[in-house]
Order: C-alpha cells, then sequence, then structure tokens
C-alpha cells in the first residue's frame, strides 16, 4: 500500500530560511545571517536590525515556521521554557553571553535545521515533504556580506 504524502508549503522566503538553516548558504554567525536576510525581507538597511532591533520579530516568525513544518515541536519548546522558568538552571542558560531572545532564535534555527524536507518511496524515489525553492547562492551570500539591497526581496521571491 503507497503511503500518501500531503507537502508543507512555504513561501519563498520561507523556503530560503530553511535553506539558510540548514547551510546552504554560508555565514561565519547565523544571528547575524538571519538578521540581514530579515533586513532584505522588511526592505531595512542592515543598520536597524544589525543590533537585534528585530530579534523579536524574527523569533516570532521562526517559531511559526517551526510550528508550519515541525508541528510537534513547537508546543514542547514551549513547555521547556516554562518548566525553565522554575529550574535553577535553565534550559537557555546554556547560551551564555547572548540575550534570551537570541538563544530562542538559535533554538529555532537547529529545530528548523533538523527538518525533514525530503523522503523516499518503497521504489527509493525522491518525494519532497517541503518544497523548496533552488538555492540562489549568489545573492544569498551578497545578502549574508551585509551588501543587501532593497530590490533583493523581489529576486528572492522571484
Amino acid at each position: 500500500m503507497e503511503k500518501t504524502i500531503t507537502p508543507i508549503i512555504v513561501d519563498a522566503i520561507d523556503g530560503h530560511l530553511i535553506l539558510f538553516c540548514k547551510g546552504h548558504y554560508k555565514t561565519e554567525d547565523l544571528l547575524v545571517g538571519l538578521r540581514r536576510i530579515w533586513a532584505v525581507r522588511c526592505g531595512l538597511e542592515n543598520q536597524y536590525v544589525e543590533h537585534g532591533q528585530a530579534d523579536t520579530h524574527i523569533a516570532d516568525h521562526m517559531y511559526e515556521l517551526v510550528e508550519k513544518i515541525r508541528p510537534n515541536r513547537g508546543p514542547w519548546i514551549i513547555q521547556r521554557i516554562h518548566k525553565d522558568l522554575g529550574e535553577l538552571i535553565p534550559f537557555l542558560n546554556r547560551y551564555k553571553d547572548v540575550k534570551p531572545i537570541e538563544g530562542m532564535i538559535s533554538i529555532y534555527i537547529s529545530e528548523i535545521n533538523c527538518a525533514q524536507v525530503n523522503t523516499h518511496d518503497e521504489n527509493d524515489v525522491l518525494i519532497p515533504i517541503i518544497p523548496l525553492p533552488k538555492a540562489k547562492k549568489r545573492l544569498f551570500n551578497r545578502i549574508l556580506r551585509g551588501k543587501g539591497e532593497y530590490d533583493d526581496y523581489k529576486l528572492i521571491t522571484k
């Protein structure tokens, strides 16, 4: 009996965020890279996001993405945070020298990295679980170097 898989559809920018979290686009600092992608997504100059001004919005969106592509993990994360509020050594304590919101974003990046995007059927044919866009390495390498431009969002979603 053939099992059917309903694909999880994400928009272009979320597809590229998944590719970023899975290491398809190289950066020395994942958080800074994510902030730079966010700047292009929102049409902002890097200076408006480089120091964490948009981190709450990034965390909200990344959590929504985790809930969409790994629906069982979102509630687990929330339960873990709530449990941490009463513990002496919190779950987020492992992220030294970062703000709690930065630690949360790191957890969301990790959760997205662990998401399964493809599977194989009984004939070993690749079946996409999350159809992703083709990687745009030159564009994202420029964005991740801090040279993103206002019109790059159009190129990402094209």
